[in-house]
């Protein structure tokens, strides 16, 4: 007679996370500035810890990250490095079949700048869709959205710097997610 299988229990509980991932953040919509600028790309690694309301099926998840990335730095007022500070909410697997799953998200994040060094303030809407290498372990996902920002320059050649107000889509084109449970 075959094994029986148990059911996977279904409860609440808390991850840790790593996502490396590579990005681009278009030309705003609408910057302050005047300019529209140019497409700057992102290489990040993000470390978070998570809490899902539920480990199959929909749920949320609520979660608290720290990323540092390093950008193409188009143009000098660009930043080279950037240091963030997340806050995210997620509606995990509204519709999901097999190893394909997918997420609507919503963040606030601050940054910090380096070279230039300045600070921001953001604030993203999006969706994401993955799909499952080892279930509930590892995964490849792609993500789009819509930031608003605020950026302020700390410091430039004439001393304290100004300040911008940005809109507009920001992708992560390839990423994966690495969990853990924490027991």
């Amino acid at each position: 007679m075959p094994p029986v299988s148990e059911p996977k229990p279904n409860r609440p509980g808390w991850l840790f996370q790593l996502q490396p991932a590579a990005g681009i953040t278009p030309a705003p919509f609408f910057s302050t500035n005047g300019g529209g600028g140019s497409s700057i790309t992102t290489g990040q690694l993000a470390m978070g810890i998570v809490y899902r309301t539920k480990s199959d099926g929909p749920h949320w998840e609520y979660g608290g990250v720290f990323q540092p990335s390093v950008n193409s730095q188009n143009s000098p007022t660009d930043p080279r490095y950037t240091l963030q500070l997340q806050g995210n909410v997620a509606y995990a697997d509204p519709y999901s079949v097999g190893r394909f799953h997918t997420a609507l998200f919503g963040q606030v994040a601050l940054l910090g700048n380096l070279a230039p060094t300045g600070l921001a303030v953001a604030g993203q809407l999006g969706g994401q869709i993955s799909i499952d290498i080892i279930e509930d372990k590892w995964n490849l996902f792609s993500q789009a959205g819509v930031q608003l920002s605020g950026q302020w320059t700390l410091f430039d050649h004439k001393g304290l710097g100004a300040g911008q107000l940005n809109f507009g889509p920001v992708f992560t084109i390839l990423g994966t997610t690495i969990q853990w449970d924490i027991k």
